[in-house]
């Protein structure tokens, strides 16, 4: 999905980015899961579906409430 993605905005030519597939490729290589002590605090989001951004910000703000509680 993100490769599709980096090369439609490349073909669109509308981005001010110049980042292609191969600065994609060098950050993918270096990328680092979160550790077990950041996992708590992130919400996965699956953007290859429609995104609900009320259901998402609801997420956090359950999430950071809970934290903020412990």
């Amino acid at each position: 999905m993100l490769r599709q993605r980096v090369r439609a905005r490349g073909e669109r030519g509308d981005d001010p980015s110049e980042a292609d597939v191969a600065v994609l490729e060098r950050q993918l290589a270096d990328h680092e899961a979160l550790g077990d002590d950041e996992l708590p605090a992130a919400i996965a989001i699956d953007t290859a579906q429609p995104v609900d951004l009320d259901a998402i910000a609801g997420r956090w703000l359950g999430a950071s409430s809970r934290r903020e509680g412990s």
